[in-house]
Formats: structure tokens, sequence, C-alpha cells
């Protein structure tokens, strides 16, 4: 994704050059919108040659004091991360968003206790692989018990509808010019999100994606009234980066990987 001059334009111009480089917070909210596909050390800085993107430090540990990769690459939110006998991290969805899941999927499968659950997870094909074997293991310290996780009592279904993280998304509609966005939401959270966008055919790239606040709903459309015109829907922003940088400033943002 290269920058484009409106892009370019909105930075302030001491950036862009390769002497001065963006403050750590600036840096982390440009990485975050502009390149959420970035989650390793030599995809940054395949990123940063391929786009130009010199106003963001190549070698970001030698630049900011006290600097992590995992945070400066958004692999420390939402997700729990359980280390495997190999010491590579696999990263599990959310607690809610994986309850929320296993609720639906038990119970059109008849799987009621956790003897059960480990056995059909052995043979089965159809279980995504950010939703864990051993759940109680996973998710020890919240661990909500596996009647909770199985969907057999009401109250449990219920409290995983009210805990789960809705999401919100600026997504590109295929067919349409680079700078049309169109907002859709995941009452379901990070995991319908995974489920559901390798199956969809509507929209080829994920522009920003964040938790869904109910009542910062009208600001973020008073925005996008403002940075854009609205076409039944589909907005066609003149700045994206600068549309970005202002959603980010009232929303949370959601690193996906």
């Amino acid at each position: 994704m290269e920058l484009t001059q409106e892009q370019i334009d909105a930075l302030p111009s001491r950036y862009v050059n390769k002497k001065t480089h963006l403050p750590y917070e600036v840096a982390l909210h440009c990485l975050r919108t502009m390149a959420p596909h970035v989650k390793s050390a030599a995809k940054y800085r395949k990123w940063i040659k391929e786009t130009k993107s010199y106003f963001m430090p190549v070698h970001p540990e030698r630049v900011y004091s006290n600097f992590d990769w995992s945070e400066f690459l958004g692999k420390r939110q939402l997700n729990v991360v359980e280390k495997t006998a190999s010491a590579r991290a696999r990263v599990y969805r959310p607690l809610w968003d994986a309850v929320r899941w296993a609720q639906r999927y038990c119970r059109a499968n008849g799987i009621t206790t956790a003897k059960q659950w480990v056995e059909h997870y052995d043979t089965a094909t159809d279980i995504p692989d950010d939703i864990p074997k051993y759940p109680k293991n996973t998710y020890a310290k919240d661990w909500p018990g596996f009647a909770v996780w199985s969907g057999k009592t009401p109250g449990g279904i219920q409290e995983a509808a009210q805990r789960v993280q809705p999401l919100l998304t600026l997504l590109h509609p295929v067919k349409t010019p680079q700078n049309v966005v169109q907002l859709v939401s995941w009452a379901d959270g990070i995991g319908q999100l995974r489920a559901t966008w390798p199956k969809q055919g509507d929209f080829d790239r994920i522009i920003g994606c964040w938790k869904l606040e109910q009542d910062k709903i009208p600001e973020v459309e008073r925005i996008l009234a403002h940075f854009g015109t609205d076409n039944g829907g589909q907005y066609t922003i003149p700045n994206l980066h600068e549309l970005t940088w202002e959603l980010n400033s009232i929303l949370d943002m959601v690193p996906l990987r």
C-alpha cells in the first residue's frame, strides 16, 4: 500500500524525510491504521521500503526508549497467547468471543461435557485454529465453567451475548475507487470477523478496526460526513489517512492477526 500524495501532504513536512521520525504514540497509530497486516520486524522494514514511509524509523528499537516489538506490532491486545511445547505462541480469540462461538457449536453437535469436547476436537475439521482444545487451561484466570462454554444454561448464553466485544470496521468495497469505504459492525466480535472475512466477496481490504461503542456512533458518523461524501452507505474519502487518524482519537483500535 503506497502512500498517496494526500497522505504525504497530511504529514508535517519535517517528517517526510529520513532524518526525523514520528513520536512513538503517533508512529504506533500510523502503523496500526496504515499497515495492520505487518506483524514482524522483517515485514515492518519491508513495508517502509515498499511504501517509502521514511517518517517511520527502520530500527525503532534504536529510536524509542523502552521499545517492545510485541506492543509496537499490536500483538498484546485482546487475544490470549498460550505457549505450546515448541515454545511458539499460539493466539486464541478473547474469552467471551470464544465462549459465544463454542456455545453455538456445542449445542449444534450435542456436546455437553468437557470429555466430549476434547474427543470431538481431536477429529473435527470445522473448529477454527483460535478456539482452544483445553479452554479451561487457556482461560484459567476467568474460566466461567464448561456449562457456560457449552451453552447448557440460559444464564451463560445471556452473559456471553453481553460480554462479547463488538467491533466496528472500515472496509474497502470491491470494484470501487481506493478512497471509497464502508462501515461494518460485527456483533460477535473478532471471532465473527475472522470466520466471515475469508468467505465474503464484498470487501477486499480492512482499513481500520475498533471496539464498537454505541454511544460514539453519532460522533463516528459526524467524522465520516466531515471528511467525505455519503453515497448510500459508502463514503468517498479524499484523505483516508486523516480519517483513520481522527477515528483513532475517539475509538480503541483492535489489532488483527
